[in-house]
């Protein structure tokens, strides 16, 4: 007989959406496992040094990219425009995807709905909320990023976008129950839960990006106003990768002082 723990944690269970996940699979297996009435996608960074949008167009080009800022805000940020396309199962770019080891290109998902049905749900994801309120672009474009917001929110990662059957992100695979008839929200409806910040903290580097973002708002506003934010955000993005690389640990005045130099040479202001 079951104790009334077991049956409370397994009622407790019935109320959660399907969630599996699978630390590692290959894209080629996944495909061909993908059940057929499912559409394959891939929603493509456009602020990945690998410029994955112009290798698409590159090794495929088939289909219509369908840009993902579409509040009118944003609509001419081209530059970092992230972009969702439809993908056939053969798609040569799908190649790429497999070899390449790029962990911030992007990623492919399924779902039942059509791209005009979907879209609506990503450009819901533009901005997310901090607990304080404050809404904050979010990147979910980014598979690095991306991965580690559904391994942290696991079977509540459902509810970020409920019409995606699986996503398939840098060997990852999270599979959810899908749900067509979920209604797209505006940004900013998600707030993003306290101990995904944490987790983000321990192990992205958002948090360094933010202070640094900040550091150029109130110290250095001829930079911070040089170029939209998202483009500089992307520019931070890049030099802190970089910087880690060659450096390691943060040191803040030298961390600062390199930002600012590589900002000015790379806008040559």
């Amino acid at each position: 007989m079951k104790s009334v723990r077991t049956v409370s944690v397994l009622l407790d269970d019935l109320d959660r959406p399907f969630y599996r996940h699978t630390p590692y699979q290959h894209l080629h297996d996944w495909l061909k496992a993908l059940p057929a009435d499912l559409q394959l996608y891939a929603v493509l960074s456009g602020t990945s040094d690998a410029q994955p949008v112009a290798l698409y167009e590159r090794e495929d080009g088939e289909q219509y990219l369908h840009p993902l800022y579409t509040q009118e805000a944003y609509h001419n940020w081209r530059q970092v425009m992230p972009y969702l396309v439809p993908l056939s199962r053969t798609s040569p770019f799908l190649d790429w995807v497999a070899r390449t080891e790029v962990q911030d290109w992007g990623w492919l998902c399924s779902s039942p709905l059509p791209s005009r049905e979907l879209i609506p749900h990503l450009a819901g994801l533009t901005q997310a909320l901090t607990e304080e309120g404050k809404a904050v672009f979010f990147r979910y474009w980014d598979g690095h990023f991306f991965r580690m917001i559904l391994r942290l929110l696991q079977h509540d990662g459902h509810f970020l976008l409920p019409p995606v059957a699986q996503y398939w992100i840098n060997s990852t695979v999270f599979t959810f129950q899908p749900d067509r008839y979920r209604r797209p929200r505006p940004s900013p409806w998600w707030t993003i839960p306290a101990q995904v910040m944490r987790g983000l903290e321990q192990e992205d580097p958002g948090p360094v990006v933010s202070n640094m973002i900040k550091y150029l708002q109130e110290q250095q506003t001829r930079l911070y106003y040089s170029v939209p934010l998202p483009v500089l955000e992307a520019k931070v993005n890049s030099f802190y990768s970089q910087w880690r690389l060659h450096h390691g640990c943060d040191d803040g005045e030298r961390l600062l002082n390199g930002l600012c130099q590589y900002l000015y040479e790379d806008m040559q202001i």
